[in-house]
């Protein structure tokens, strides 16, 4: 049977997802071996199956994209998919045409949030409103933890930018508990010392310059370069740690100290 790399998948009118048997291997081959079972099947519970996706453009992108456009509620779903027909007219059939995502890595945060989300929040994936703010400090916050593999897909970037949508960091989730956390992504949040190996160095090494905001990505490998005796290949880069300071870490404690 044919495999299928890459397909693109709308959820009503509110998610554009990317899905796929190399997105499929990249979830099933990146679950961490101290992961719980229950963080999976947290995933797969929500999800509604055992594939895995990449958020290609999440709700909140998307009424934006819409009310900006002023396409009515009522052909919103239509309208998502002759943005997908766009997509393909414009860079060919994603089973064949398309670049692949690349798995960067094991990422995780971990986050103190209310027990029970405020009502913006189950809304609309987010809690900026002011009106929750006072009900959430009312609320005893629990610790939610997610995984995920860290993508680097500028094919991807560059799909998003068709529809004049920022840059976002990809990732396929691979297990959460209790809820998944909606947090940036990226190469921040990377467990270097999690499956380190050559290729992915390499990897980081050569696309380091993606990521000048990513410095606490960027100082970690930093120091796996020194510990290796390998500083030279942060030469294309090195003037971004000397004019930055790494932010705050909010993916782990001791997993995320530099590789050794």
């Amino acid at each position: 049977m044919e495999t299928k790399r890459l397909d693109l998948v709308v959820a009503g009118s509110r998610y554009l997802s990317i899905v796929g048997d190399c997105i499929d291997t990249i979830g099933r081959n990146g679950k961490p071996a101290t992961m719980p079972l229950s963080y999976h099947q947290n995933r797969v519970d929500r999800d509604k199956s055992n594939c895995y996706h990449i958020t290609f453009a999440h709700n909140l992108e998307l009424k934006k994209y819409m009310n900006e456009h002023d396409i009515p509620k009522k052909q919103r779903s239509k309208h998502l998919w002759k943005m997908i027909k766009s997509l393909v007219e414009n860079f060919g059939d994603p089973s064949q045409d398309w670049e692949l995502p690349v798995d960067f890595g094991l990422g995780r945060l971990e986050e103190k949030l209310p027990e029970i989300a405020p009502t913006n929040e189950k809304e609309n994936g987010t809690n900026n409103k002011e009106d929750d703010s006072t009900m959430t400090q009312q609320q005893p916050l629990k610790t939610h933890v997610s995984y995920f593999r860290v993508i680097h897909w500028p094919f991807g970037q560059k799909l998003r930018a068709h529809f004049g949508l920022p840059p976002t960091h990809f990732h396929v989730t691979v297990g959460f508990d209790p809820k998944d956390i909606h947090s940036p992504k990226g190469p921040n949040t990377l467990l270097l010392k999690d499956g380190l190996n050559e290729n992915l160095i390499q990897r980081w090494v050569k696309t380091a310059l993606d990521y000048p905001d990513q410095t606490i990505f960027l100082h970690r490998l930093y120091d796996c370069l020194i510990l290796s005796d390998r500083k030279e290949l942060a030469e294309p880069w090195l003037h971004l740690l000397q004019t930055s300071t790494p932010q705050i870490d909010r993916s782990s404690s001791e997993e995320t100290s530099p590789c050794t």
